[in-house]
């Protein structure tokens, strides 16, 4: 397969499933055990810049500060995200949205959600 143009499964490569890891560090555990599973497609030349597929399972965490800029697609279940002030958006299967980094709020999964992502690090993996 060509480095300059990847094609992504939300199985994981040629099918096989993702490689399942510990509980999400994403946030602060909250509520449950969100184990995730993934396989990152691509990661550009400057290691800033890279897509992928994951998935976790259900669980609450509080995010206090988001570390990256991310744009995401619902492949299943769905996401509830809920910022300082109260408002909370819900995304599920077919939805797309962005999470800008240092956003704060919780990352609620009632169910297990998988998504397609693309993420922006700003400098040096941070």
């Amino acid at each position: 397969m060509s480095k300059k143009l990847v094609r992504m499964s939300k199985d994981g490569p040629e099918g096989k499933g993702l490689k399942q890891g510990g509980v999400t560090t994403l946030g602060k555990l909250v509520d449950g055990n969100p184990v995730e599973a993934s396989h990152n497609y691509f990661t550009d030349k400057t290691g800033k810049f890279m897509t992928g597929v994951w998935e976790c399972a259900k669980g609450t965490l509080k995010l206090t500060g988001y570390p990256f800029d991310e744009f995401c697609h619902i492949l299943k279940g769905e996401v509830h995200i809920t910022d300082q002030r109260g408002n909370t958006e819900v995304f599920k299967k077919g939805d797309t949205f962005t999470i800008a980094k240092g956003f704060k709020g919780t990352w609620h999964m009632p169910k297990t959600v998988r998504k397609f992502y693309t993420i922006f690090l700003e400098q040096d993996g941070k």
